[in-house]
């Protein structure tokens, strides 16, 4: 019962991935499409503020995000700092 049992589970896993590899094929570029336009964000709250330094919560912070840019910013990906105003720092 327990050979089955590690079979299936291998079989299931391996069925998965090759699944999601064929599904990965078919995120192509479109070659019709053009650069530029607009994209529309909705929240289902009103933002209840645009001042950095009161909004905290996801939705203000991530419309903040999004409209100011700091003097220091990450990487993406890591916890390491980079200039992003800021010409330099110590």
């Amino acid at each position: 019962m327990k050979n089955f049992l590690t079979s299936t589970v291998a079989v299931s896993a391996l069925a998965l991935m090759l699944g999601m590899t064929s599904a990965r094929t078919e995120d192509a570029v479109d070659p019709n499409a053009k650069p530029g336009g607009a994209i529309t964000i909705t929240y289902k709250d009103d933002v209840a503020t645009l001042d950095p330094a009161i909004g905290y919560d996801w939705q203000n912070w991530s419309m903040i995000k999004s409209l100011f840019d700091g003097l220091m910013d990450y990487e993406p990906g890591t916890t390491n700092l980079r200039p992003d105003l800021a010409e330099s720092y110590e």
